[in-house]
C-alpha cells in the first residue's frame, strides 16, 4: 500500500491510494500546504477531535486520520501519514 499527495492547482490537491489490486484518488478542495498545515495542526493538538477548514473536516481514529471533503472521506493509517506531512509541502 502506497499513498501519496500531489498538488494540482493553487487551490486543491489529490490523495492517493496505491494497492497491488486497486487504486483509489480523493480530490480535496485545498492547496497542499495548506492540508498539510491543517494535518500538523491537527496532530499537535492530542485533545483535538477534529479540526476544519473550509469544506475539509479532519478526525481522529484509533489507528489513522480521517479526512471529510462532503460525503467522501479518505482514512491514512498513521504509519503512512506521517512521510506525507513530513516531506516539504510545496
Amino acid at each position: 500500500m502506497r499513498f501519496t499527495l500531489t498538488a494540482k492547482d493553487q487551490n486543491t490537491c489529490e490523495l492517493k491510494e496505491v494497492t497491488p489490486a486497486t487504486s483509489a484518488v480523493f480530490p480535496i478542495p485545498l492547496a497542499k500546504p495548506a492540508l498539510v498545515n491543517l494535518i500538523r495542526t491537527f496532530l499537535a493538538d492530542p485533545e483535538a477531535r477534529d479540526l476544519g477548514q473550509g469544506s475539509v473536516l479532519v478526525d481522529r481514529m484509533r489507528d489513522g486520520l480521517r479526512i471529510h471533503v462532503g460525503a467522501g472521506t479518505f482514512t491514512i493509517p498513521y504509519g503512512h501519514l506521517f512521510p506525507l506531512i513530513l516531506e516539504p509541502a510545496a
